[in-house]
């Protein structure tokens, strides 16, 4: 409220209901991002391009973004897949089910995500459970921005 900002963008999966509708009684605009799936997140792109008046590039940015995702698809196409175990925090461990943004990339690129038969859309995982399904391919994506191998190595250690 302090910084008067024209829109706020929250996303589905990320933001408690409340929190968008309390903003919105506030008179503040909210745009809430679907991040279902990775359709949804190109029509959000769009529509965040067209409520800041950058529709014209939005629908750009998103045709470059379909171009590379049928670029990947048609790269894996045939391949094996491989078994994947994408981690969105690790404490607790929680990955990406199915129904997912990002279980559906982890699908599209070539992977089998297992996690992708959950019932739930960011299951927990114990590192029990983890060892048993040995992932071929572990990403950390818990951490923003770019950390060393070693420092990587030393957290997933540490669990």
């Amino acid at each position: 409220m302090a910084l008067g900002a024209d829109l706020v963008l929250a996303t589905a999966d990320g933001n408690r209901p409340e929190d968008v509708n309390r903003l919105a009684d506030l008179g503040v605009a909210v745009f809430t991002i679907d991040t279902g799936s990775v359709g949804d997140v190109l029509r959000s792109l769009v529509k965040i391009g067209e409520l800041t008046g950058r529709a014209e590039r939005a629908r750009e940015i998103v045709a470059g973004l379909d171009r590379r995702r049928e670029a990947v698809r048609a790269r894996v196409a045939g391949t094996a897949p491989v078994t994947v175990f994408v981690a969105i925090d690790r404490a607790p461990l929680i990955s990406a089910g199915g129904g997912t943004f990002v279980g559906e990339l982890l699908t599209l690129a070539g992977g089998r995500n297992i996690a992708g038969t959950s019932p739930i859309k960011y299951p927990v995982f114990s590192l029990e459970q983890l060892l048993a399904d040995d992932p071929e391919v572990i990403l950390d994506a818990a951490d923003p921005g770019v950390v060393s191998v070693a420092e990587i190595q030393t957290r997933w250690r540490a669990l």
